[in-house]
């Protein structure tokens, strides 16, 4: 083969390689979130809450990937006119092919319908979506 071919032909394939798109880490993430509930200090919560009764917020996520995961979830709480009247942050490693439950303690000040909203994020980046579930506080 000439060495003006084998140039010709390594300089393709260096083209091919630089122009192939990148592939996307959130392609291969395989992170999941379960909806938030509330719960108490043994089960989820049937018969409601009051005001000034203290429950936890709590959401499960799973890493269906093989190696641990450091993540952050956040946990926040919008009142029904959509202020944000409690966030959270709970840091901690999911290890691989296996799932933990994050929960935040929450003490509603008022009565009325509430959105709790939770999601995922590793080093600034989301890992899922925006999960929510709709809480009614009672006096």
């Amino acid at each position: 083969m000439s060495r003006s071919l084998v140039f010709a032909l390594a300089t393709t394939v260096l083209a091919l390689t630089l122009s192939a798109p990148p592939a996307q880490a959130q392609d291969f993430i395989l992170t999941d979130l379960s909806d938030p509930v509330l719960k108490d200090l043994e089960h989820d919560i049937d018969d409601g809450v009051t005001v000034n009764e203290p429950v936890a917020i709590s959401a499960i996520v799973v890493n269906g990937e093989v190696f641990a995961k450091q993540v952050t979830v956040v946990i926040e709480t919008r009142d029904s006119n959509g202020f944000t009247v409690d966030v959270q942050l709970q840091n901690g490693t999911v290890f691989g092919e296996s799932y933990a439950e994050f929960s935040t303690l929450w003490r509603p000040q008022e009565a009325g319908m509430y959105e709790l909203r939770a999601y995922v994020i590793s080093n600034t980046q989301p890992l899922t979506g925006v999960k929510t579930s709709q809480v009614e506080i009672s006096n």
